[in-house]
């Protein structure tokens, strides 16, 4: 499934307003430097909040209320570009969070823009002709973009998480608080794999051939979870890798980063984190930091913007 949501990240990449978005993205982040804090306050706070184009709008009106001529180009980014891309990645959770139940629509968790897509609800999800009347009008026609989110939900719907917490739903108790939460926290690794692509074009690859070389000697990988140290790395501001491990590429959540430089070998990067090809383990922090973002866009509307 993750794979999935990276392949729709790179048909995101083909989208006019996706393009448009990276020429406006890039100027404006190439104003970044400790002789501009404004611009600089502006993406540290944004990264930094990690919820993608929703940090993006609620820190454009922040700044723009304190500093209204500074921050109208970040504004005018975010009501040009931002705003749409927010819904198009939400259209996507939509379609996964709304499920068939004796010819009733249910929800699996609360999700953001409530008010712009509750109306959809009904119609859309007992017929595939009528959703995807509704996906043309946020992103046109786009037969292979459509199939691909189809096959998302499908593989949703098959999934043990998606079976469990659907059984589990009307009892209050730790399992099904934890499939809840695993459900929430799948949906944000999606939203933020479609938002890196988006931002760095596609999920990096960290293997020996790359340009970074593990640092075997000092690496740890546990189960799920990995402590590794790695040499001529570059991660920016990535929270999703994938690294190649026992014959096969793995998507890696990261948790930490620390840079050390040693005087011989340069620049030392160590990294915490947990491989999530099939989403969080069960007693997993990552996952309620996850959880917890979703949780906090509960309520997020486009307006009064």
């Amino acid at each position: 499934m993750i794979s999935t949501m990276e392949d729709i990240g790179k048909l995101f990449l083909k989208m006019d307003d996706v393009i448009e978005f990276k020429k406006e993205f890039n100027k404006l982040y190439s104003l970044v430097d400790y002789n501009n804090l404004f611009f600089y306050n502006f993406f540290h706070s944004s990264l930094s909040d990690r919820n993608q184009f929703e940090s993006f709008i609620h820190a454009s009106l922040f700044f723009f209320k304190k500093f209204p001529e500074d921050a109208l180009p970040l504004l005018n980014m975010v009501k040009t570009y931002c705003m749409s891309l927010a819904l198009k990645i939400n259209f996507i959770l939509w379609v996964l969070n709304n499920y068939n139940y004796a010819g009733e629509i249910l929800k699996l968790i609360d999700l953001p823009y409530k008010d712009i897509f509750e109306k959809f609800d009904q119609k859309c999800h007992l017929d595939d002709d009528e959703l995807k009347k509704v996906f043309e009008e946020f992103f046109s026609k786009n037969d292979e973009l459509f199939d691909l989110i189809l096959k998302l939900r499908d593989d949703f719907r098959n999934s043990k998480k998606y079976h469990k917490y659907v059984e589990l739903s009307k009892l209050d108790d730790d399992e099904s608080e934890y499939y809840k939460n695993a459900i929430k926290s799948y949906f944000y690794i999606l939203k933020e794999i479609i938002f890196e692509v988006i931002l760095f074009d596609k999920i990096s690859i960290y293997d020996e051939d790359n340009v970074l070389k593990f640092f075997e000697s000092n690496s740890l990988i546990s189960g799920d979870n990995f402590d590794i140290k790695m040499i001529h790395a570059s991660i920016n501001n990535m929270h999703i890798i994938k690294i190649d491990y026992e014959d096969c590429q793995k998507y890696a959540w990261i948790s930490s980063i620390i840079i050390n430089h040693h005087q011989k070998k340069g620049k030392i990067i160590r990294i915490k984190g947990e491989f999530i090809n099939d989403g969080f383990g069960k007693y997993s922090k990552n996952m309620n930091f996850c959880s917890e973002k979703i949780d906090k866009l509960k309520g997020f509307t486009l307006f009064p913007i």
